[in-house]
């Protein structure tokens, strides 16, 4: 076996070197999520850096092949590797936290963090494999077919590390153990190549230099914040944080996936309410539709807010659609969530479940993002508010958390909003969570869209709820963007405006 390894080393190592691509793009989307978030943007430049990264490698590779057509050489492009992706751990954190800083726009942003990051790497990933055919290649008789082969395992290789990070390394493992063992992996490469001439200076000293940037990634790395957790779920880097609120300076713990602020908290004193205004604003399904049986909410997160309702509303039940699992064992574990015969949790996508349109609700509650500059296109479309529509029973409520201005271009995605709503729902209101924003600000949201011929009188003898029904939106808001549908829905073109 051995022996076989050894006589097809130059196209294990292509292979390797081609699993290692798609490994450390994969994991870059997480490295990079917690400071420029998890956007279309975000996933462009660094798939369109890491690709532009390897084309040079590839032209840099043919020429230096050609040049010196040693082995050795081959093995020092994937000794580089391992080093610039050890150098790459050890920074990740400090260089992504300048660049989120950046008085530019979220396009840049995540350009200059990719070319920083993964560029280095991606260039002499991309120098592996014609290096490896002009090492390869006999005679030009047999030139394509050596190239093919090299290709085709290098190919393979990308394909098996796709698979390899995304259904087990990212889950399981996490980012920064995942980039670990890359670079041990790529030592391993550069050993296989090289056999004992590895222990020569000129190959030995770049070998411990890893060994020693590995170490320090392991016990002294630095972090841009101080996170009580750090890990990876199959769908988002989650980090778990404690520190007080800033408004009533209780303790609080805290859940983020992205630098555009914190997705859910809880009060850690014993204090049994709600963090976040906007989530309150949702109690006002008592006044639109009195004592609620059966409600959903799509986007669970750490479930402060069924917690709440089920106390609101103790005869009632509510169903949560929230997609990652992973968020609900960390719930579970580090938020208060606890089993209750009330509670029902779907794992999956949102859209999915509305899909299938099993069962009726009096309320249905939208809350879902990909992270704070992202939201799911598929929940915000004419298709899904078809079956958000069909779904709720006569004289029924739903209630949406919008991340938006209310004009401008800021306002945008809110605008957007309103006038795919508008074609299902004879009454759609908009609340302003903070009456102190002006409405070209963005800002919380909260759209109510209602079902029946019910026209409320937003007067209450409740006290809380008569001040949230006093931040009704009273002015017209403009139909000047088109139905947001499958087919067409710029989202994150609308969110971007409004950050």
């Amino acid at each position: 076996m051995i022996t076989l390894i050894q006589k097809y080393r130059l196209e294990v190592a292509a292979g390797i070197c081609g699993a290692a691509v798609m490994v450390f793009e994969l994991l870059g989307s997480r490295v990079m999520s917690p400071y420029v978030g998890t956007s279309t943007y975000a996933w462009t430049s660094l798939i369109g850096v890491v690709l532009a990264s390897l084309s040079l490698g590839y032209f840099l590779g043919g020429r230096l092949a050609d040049r010196k057509p040693h082995i050795e050489f081959l093995a020092g492009i994937i000794l580089g590797s391992a080093v610039t992706v050890s150098i790459m751990l050890l920074l990740k954190d400090s260089v992504s936290a300048i660049a989120a800083t950046l008085p530019v726009m979220l396009e840049i942003k995540t350009l200059v963090l990719a070319v920083i990051l993964f560029a280095p790497s991606s260039v002499l990933f991309g120098m592996v494999t014609p290096y490896a055919v002009r090492l390869r290649m006999e005679s030009v008789a047999h030139a394509g077919q050596t190239a093919g082969n090299l290709y085709a395992l290098s190919t393979i290789g990308s394909i098996t590390g796709t698979f390899f990070a995304g259904f087990y390394l990212i889950p399981y493992w996490g980012t920064t153990f995942g980039l670990l063992a890359l670079a041990l992996v790529l030592v391993c490469a550069t050993a296989l190549l090289l056999g004992k001439a590895i222990f020569r200076a000129h190959f030995l000293l770049p070998t411990i230099l890893v060994l020693i940037l590995l170490s320090l990634n392991l016990f002294f790395a630095p972090t841009a914040y101080a996170f009580m957790v750090d890990t990876d779920t199959e769908y988002s880097r989650v980090l778990i944080f404690e520190t007080q609120d800033p408004y009533t300076s209780k303790p609080i713990r805290g859940l983020m996936m992205d630098p555009y602020g914190t997705q859910a908290a809880i009060f850690t004193d014993g204090t049994d309410d709600l963090v976040f205004e906007y989530a309150k604003f949702y109690r006002l399904v008592d006044y639109f539709f009195p004592q609620p049986n059966h409600a959903l909410l799509i986007g669970g997160s750490v479930y402060t807010y069924p917690h709440d309702f089920l106390k609101q509303f103790p005869a009632a039940t509510m169903d949560v659609v929230e997609i990652d699992s992973g968020v609900t064992d960390l719930a579970r574990e580090y938020f208060g969530l606890t089993d209750n015969s009330r509670l029902t949790i779907f794992h999956e996508d949102g859209r999915m479940f509305l899909n299938r349109e099993e069962g009726k609700y009096d309320a249905i509650f939208i809350d879902a993002f990909n992270s704070g500059s992202s939201v799911p296109f598929q929940l915000t479309t004419r298709e899904a508010i078809q079956h958000v529509h069909n779904m709720l029973n006569p004289k029924g409520i739903v209630m949406v958390n919008i991340i938006s201005a209310i004009t401008g271009e800021q306002g945008m995605f809110l605008r957007a909003q309103y006038t795919t709503y508008s074609e299902f729902f004879p009454h759609v209101y908009v609340f302003q969570v903070d009456s102190e924003k002006k409405s070209d600000e963005t800002q919380n949201l909260i759209l109510v869209a209602l079902t029946g011929d019910f026209v409320p009188t937003f007067i209450s003898s409740d006290f809380e709820t008569q001040r949230r029904l006093q931040l009704l939106w009273r002015l017209p808001i403009e139909k000047d963007l088109p139905v947001l549908t499958d087919d067409f829905a710029p989202v994150e073109y609308y969110r971007r405006k409004a950050l």
